[in-house]
């Protein structure tokens, strides 16, 4: 498996590409509660792609406000915290981006909902791309381009 980790018990995707992933959402997963130690979500960050984009080849395309897009992070939270056991671990992946010439902070978003869950952030880890995706309409930027992901390590609290 990819960087020597062993692969996990459980692969789960809305529509998997791969052999071994289970169709699934993640808002409904076909779990028994308190069933996993730790999960590791990838989620879409894209909510709108053009026709012939590039980002929607390869990462498929999703509809909506970043208001939608936030409510099904918290939607997937909620349901994560169902599976895993008390002290259980959630690692989050998300971008931060720039839409409609505005920035989302994602990242602060994801902190709020997973503390009003009742998990507690342990570290955050910044990854930077090794490829850098660009968008050659855009002629002016207004804002810092994003060329890095966070990873969010949550506990889930005890009781």
């Amino acid at each position: 498996h990819e960087k020597g980790l062993p692969r996990p018990e459980f692969c789960f995707d809305l529509a998997p590409r791969v052999p071994g992933v289970i169709a699934a959402d993640v808002c409904r997963l076909p779990l028994h509660n308190y069933c996993l130690r730790s999960v590791m979500f990838d989620p879409p960050f894209l909510i709108k792609t053009g026709p012939g984009a590039k980002l929607k080849e390869r990462f498929g395309s999703q509809i909506g406000t970043m208001r939608d897009l936030w409510a099904f992070y918290y939607r997937a939270m909620f349901e994560i915290k169902r599976v895993l056991e008390p002290g259980g671990w959630l690692v989050f992946k998300c971008q931060d981006g720039v839409l409609s010439g505005r920035n989302n902070f994602t990242h602060c978003e994801i902190y709020d909902m997973a503390a009003c869950l009742g998990f507690k952030p342990v570290d955050l880890f910044i990854l930077l791309a090794k490829h850098r995706m660009t968008d050659p309409t855009h002629k002016v930027q207004k804002h810092a381009r994003k060329f890095h992901s966070y990873f969010w390590v949550f506990q889930k609290r005890r009781k």
